[in-house]
């Protein structure tokens, strides 16, 4: 993930300045080159902290995905219009 967020900076940045007669606001394509740049060296410096970062993420979206499904499934059962099987 890190090596992965470091190279895609460095690209950012090489195509903000390959294209910078070509588009405007090229400043926020190296910004956003410069960020992955940083996430990169801190992913690097300090693994431990983006794997728990990653396993914090993973269990937000599993909650709130299965809260959404669970709030579906209530929605369904009190509306009770489940069809007739053929």
């Amino acid at each position: 993930m890190a090596a992965n967020a470091l190279v895609i900076g460095v690209l950012d940045i090489v195509a903000a300045i390959r294209l910078r007669r070509a588009i405007e606001g090229e400043w926020m394509l190296v910004l956003a080159g410069l960020a992955s740049i940083a996430f990169g060296a801190i992913v690097f410096l300090y693994p431990f902290a983006g794997v728990l970062t990653l396993i914090w993420m993973v269990s937000l979206y599993s909650f709130v995905t299965r809260a959404l499904l669970l709030m579906k499934a209530l929605r369904v059962l009190g509306e009770r219009r489940i069809a007739p099987a053929r």
